[in-house]
């Protein structure tokens, strides 16, 4: 879709399947600063075509919206960089994301602090509830 930038419009569209969105939209630091266009917002659909005005109702998702009375979904989410989930991990962890803009973070790589890392140098107990284990930047 790179390089469409010509009028028209594009209606949003429900999703007959889970399956028929293809996957999500691209979410590395080039395509989201396409999507975000200098601010003016108008880039999801020239940078991910119509993935990016397809949406679920309530019929579909039957469980995912019986969450929303009773718990925080991240529905006005806002990143901390427009990048990919590891970088915004770090900047919600530690305030920054140390100059990462992608999921390929190297080991030894993050010598600053996270507020675990306080939270524990000052003796204040904590638990993190996760699901299961998958990838995340190394440390």
């Amino acid at each position: 879709m790179k390089g469409v930038t010509s009028g028209g419009k594009v209606k949003p569209f429900h999703f007959t399947s889970l399956t028929e969105n293809g996957g999500d939209p691209n979410h590395d630091w080039d395509s989201i600063h396409r999507e975000w266009d200098n601010g003016k917002m108008d880039g999801f659909y020239t940078t991910n075509g119509k993935i990016a005005m397809g949406y679920y109702q309530q019929s579909d998702l039957p469980y995912c919206y019986s969450l929303f009375g009773k718990f925080a979904l991240c529905a006005n989410y806002f990143c901390g960089v427009l990048s990919e989930t590891y970088p915004n991990r770090l900047v919600l962890y530690s305030g920054t994301s140390g100059a990462n803009t992608s999921n390929n973070i190297n080991n030894g790589t993050l010598n600053y602090p996270y507020v675990l890392d306080l939270l524990s140098a000052h003796g204040v107990t904590f638990k993190n509830y996760a699901g299961p284990p998958g990838p995340g930047p190394a440390r």
